[in-house]
């Protein structure tokens, strides 16, 4: 037995306080699993994330909304989540996680509902600074450097860690120095990297980056309109 699937998306959760406002004027993504793994409820916002409108995805598992290549870490987590709350109640799982070139962080936890038992997931573009060497780290793991990169992949891998290192507040001279290169192959790599994102300047660079939580806001940004021919 699992939860009925309501067409309407988040009608499930309709009957707590405010729950219409809090899932309506949001850019977060929320999304009702059951045990089974099915997903019962989302809320519009997980339409746009998953490309699909929201009511078209009720009724199918949870993982295959995502790409395949993430599907079975999906599934692992979920189960994840299940099994903490049997040994933690009421405890929240985090997990960070890369998608069409941008950096998600997703939380869930376990409620009830109608006596049954579901999780709630929610996750938003990430907006906290990650040290370059993590976000590099999680890049070195994907499965699919398209899918998980999206519009970014165009880049080489030293071109995305030039990109972040800008996007974090250093100068030229700076990620040469990081980087144990000369500051005019860092000026190679940066026209590249406009040429390819198609942008004129570090504060675009800068942007992109961090629109997609790749990094979170320099406290000091060098040389910010600096033109990418520079």
């Amino acid at each position: 037995m699992t939860l009925a699937r309501t067409t309407k998306g988040m009608d499930a959760l309709a009957h707590l306080p405010c729950w219409t406002s809090l899932i309506a004027d949001t850019d977060t993504r929320i999304c009702l699993v059951d045990e089974d793994g099915v997903l019962v409820a989302a809320n519009e916002c997980a339409g746009l994330f998953f490309q699909r409108p929201a009511d078209e995805l009720l009724g199918h598992a949870y993982s295959e909304a995502y790409p395949e290549c993430v599907r079975g870490a999906t599934e692992a987590w979920l189960r994840a989540v299940f099994e903490k709350e049997a040994a933690q109640p009421g405890s929240v799982n985090v997990a960070s996680f890369l998608l069409r070139g941008e950096r998600w962080v997703s939380r869930a936890r376990v409620v009830t509902i109608d006596e049954r038992r579901a999780a709630l997931c929610v996750a938003h573009v990430e907006r906290a600074p990650t040290p370059v060497e993590q976000f590099l780290a999680m890049v070195a793991a994907v499965e699919d450097r398209e899918v998980t990169l999206g519009p970014i992949a165009v880049l080489s891998d030293r071109e995305l860690e030039v990109a972040l290192l800008i996007a974090a507040g250093m100068a030229d001279a700076e990620i040469a120095r990081q980087l144990h290169r000369s500051t005019r192959t860092v000026h190679a790599h940066r026209r590249s990297i406009g040429k390819k994102l198609r942008v004129e300047t570090r504060a675009e660079i800068l942007r992109i980056m961090v629109d997609r939580g790749l990094v979170g806001l320099p406290e000091v940004a060098h040389d910010a309109e600096t033109h990418i021919a520079a």
